[in-house]
């Protein structure tokens, strides 16, 4: 009886050793399926004055069609809370400086770096001088957005795995998405300056010349006139510091020809010089790769306001309302660019001995004032 019963438990634990592992990716698995939008079915909403179909073409691309922007816009936030939502998230977070709350103190020196800009702080103020119909089309996005991530029948997958539960989204959260673009696009303005500025306390003219040109016989400028083409001759001597790693930051340093290292171009052929008579418009954002990409692709069809049909194609930013950032409407194709523009100048400061609630700047005296950033 006992050497039976020994079997039986033995049957047992081998049953339980290979069913658990089963069970545990079958739920797994069911869990993703859960968070994966909805591709058929209906949903209703009170906020939709008319029906609106989403319509999806062999790879995926969506259709949305509706009878006026509004309806539109919120179902664009439906598809894009469904799709993208962690994405968005990571979006908002980054130009709100809020991202240890998803990665704890590891994220907590690029929150402190971001929320100097108070880009919050400031998305709100910005609401408040919106127009009524601007305010009422980010308030449906967000609606869209919210609606779209409950109708999942599980959270997204990185939710599970940091073990945190999806803030809804608000209107603020759509201007922060669109300005957490500008740390992928002008960042870097800061090190650069401070590199280039310790190079030009580091060189003579010569070498400043010849290793920070103002142009290169490859630039075209507008106004080539006011502009030295001609490359500047090799200096006769080379920096004090020029192959001793010790000598210069190196971190700093490298961070001078960043942006002259990248690019985001565009450019245009007139119809006459294609062979179907339309023109073409070629663009590349040079962004780096990610997955899910930076764009979303679709396509939006709405009457205008003198009610004839409307039909735009291209790529939208998740957790921005409907509008698209690169595509056409069947007689204007439009792109962007990054200008990479010199939007930044370092201002040494200085408090005054008689007046220490001020601060000395260039311009003048300005007051000073104290925020709290995250701790």
């Amino acid at each position: 009886m006992r050497q039976r019963g020994w079997r039986v438990w033995g049957r047992r634990v081998l049953v339980g050793a290979v069913a658990l592992p089963v069970l545990v990716a079958g739920g797994a698995w069911m869990t993703l399926r859960g968070s994966l939008p909805e591709l058929d079915g209906q949903h209703r909403s009170p906020l939709l004055s008319a029906p609106v179909t989403v319509e999806r073409d062999d790879n995926g691309v969506p259709t949305i069609s509706g009878s006026n922007r509004l309806d539109v816009g919120y179902a664009t936030g439906f598809v894009h809370g469904q799709e993208r939502f962690f994405q968005m998230d990571l979006l908002r977070r980054s130009a709100a400086g809020e991202l240890a709350e998803l990665f704890g103190a590891k994220a907590l020196p690029l929150d402190r770096a971001h929320r100097q800009h108070r880009f919050r702080a400031r998305a709100e103020q910005v609401l408040q001088h919106l127009t009524p119909a601007e305010r009422t089309m980010l308030e449906r996005y967000a609606a869209g957005i919210n609606d779209g991530l409950n109708a999942l029948r599980a959270r997204p997958f990185e939710y599970l795995l940091s073990q945190t539960t999806p803030r809804p989204w608000t209107p603020a959260d759509s201007l922060l998405a669109m300005w957490a673009m500008y740390f992928d696009l002008q960042g870097n303005q800061e090190p650069r300056e401070l590199s280039r500025g310790w190079l030009a306390a580091h060189l003579d003219p010569a070498q400043l010349a010849f290793l920070l040109p103002e142009a290169t016989a490859w630039d075209t400028p507008l106004d080539a006139s006011a502009v030295e083409l001609a490359p500047s001759p090799i200096p006769p001597t080379a920096p004090a510091w020029w192959g001793r790693k010790e000598a210069a930051p190196a971190r700093q340093v490298a961070g001078v020809a960043f942006t002259d290292a990248v690019g985001s171009n565009n450019y245009a052929i007139a119809g006459t010089r294609t062979t179907h008579g339309g023109a073409i418009v070629s663009d590349d954002m040079h962004l780096g790769l990610q997955l899910p990409n930076t764009w979303y692709r679709l396509a939006l069809r709405f009457p205008d306001a003198q009610g004839r049909p409307r039909r735009v194609v291209g790529v939208s930013l998740p957790g921005t309302p409907p509008a698209v950032i690169v595509g056409s409407n069947g007689h204007v194709a439009w792109a962007f660019t990054n200008s990479y523009a010199d939007t930044l100048d370092l201002v040494r400061l200085a408090t005054g001995v008689s007046q220490p609630a001020g601060v000395r700047t260039w311009p003048g005296r300005r007051p000073s004032r104290t925020r709290r950033r995250c701790s």
